[in-house]
């Protein structure tokens, strides 16, 4: 299993956000959802403002995939709603829709909700991906920024120097460095 790995974001904390989405669309809460999800989203977008937000190893079960499965399934009852309420104006369909409304109701449901939960999934092991290789990137550049410090850093701090005089002499060695390459 891959570790999980600190990805810094530049995203705005904000109340519109997916927690609230799936808050609003969780069948039987609508608004409270949204309003909890809404707050709940906006705190977790701070933190992850503050120190990163971490990210793991792609999978197809991720939170676009608990989205997408809540918004298909809404968008197939609203469908199927049209349907049922459209029948009594389409005679060939209208006996069969009257018996079956419910049924249709729920298969068209049960339709949107799988479909989305594979479209949700799919974009979001994407979406996980390309976060998940920018973190990989990130680390990789703070790993080599640190580690060319450290020996110098030993070097100073052996010789009996303070950490600040240390960093003092890590930074007038680098001034000195640039100097030269700008002759």
């Amino acid at each position: 299993m891959a570790e999980t790995l600190i990805l810094k974001t530049n995203q705005t904390p904000t109340y519109f956000n997916k927690d609230a989405a799936i808050g609003l669309l969780i069948p039987g809460i609508g608004i409270i959802g949204a309003v909890v999800g809404a707050f709940i989203g906006k705190d977790r977008m701070e933190k992850e403002a503050a120190v990163g937000k971490p990210v793991g190893e792609p999978t197809f079960w991720n939170k676009d995939a608990l989205l997408g499965g809540l918004l298909g399934q809404a968008l197939g009852a609203i469908a199927m709603l049209a349907v049922v309420a459209a029948a009594p104006f389409m005679p060939v369909i209208a006996p069969a829709v009257a018996e079956g409304a419910g049924l249709l109701l729920a298969a068209g449901g049960l339709a949107g909700l799988v479909t989305g939960v594979f479209l949700g999934g799919d974009a979001g092991k994407e979406r996980m991906l390309q976060e998940y290789t920018m973190a990989a990137v990130q680390s990789h550049e703070q790993a080599g920024r640190s580690h060319a410090q450290e020996p110098q850093q030993a070097m100073a701090e052996e010789k009996g120097h303070t950490k600040n005089h240390a960093q003092e002499i890590i930074a007038a060695r680098q001034r000195d460095a640039a100097e030269m390459i700008q002759r």
